[in-house]
């Protein structure tokens, strides 16, 4: 998991995402209330549609990387 993560903060920076908008995908993904730290399918769906909304929303160069090579993991 920490191998992904630091993935994704590479990724997000070298396409140009501000920090704050990297760490809030980061905490989207990984927090305690992140799709990582789903308990069951209906939490992963729902935490899953909220992450890639805001990634849509404020780091859309990132959405195909997220989508395709973390969120399957």
């Amino acid at each position: 998991m920490i191998h992904c993560k630091d993935n994704v903060r590479q990724h997000l920076s070298s396409v140009g995402i501000p920090t704050n908008v990297r760490e809030n995908v980061i905490s989207h993904l990984f927090g305690a209330a992140g799709v990582a730290e789903s308990t069951d399918e209906d939490t992963q769906d729902d935490r899953m549609a909220d992450t890639l909304q805001y990634v849509r929303q404020n780091a859309g160069d990132a959405v195909t990387y997220i989508e395709e090579r973390i969120l399957p993991k």
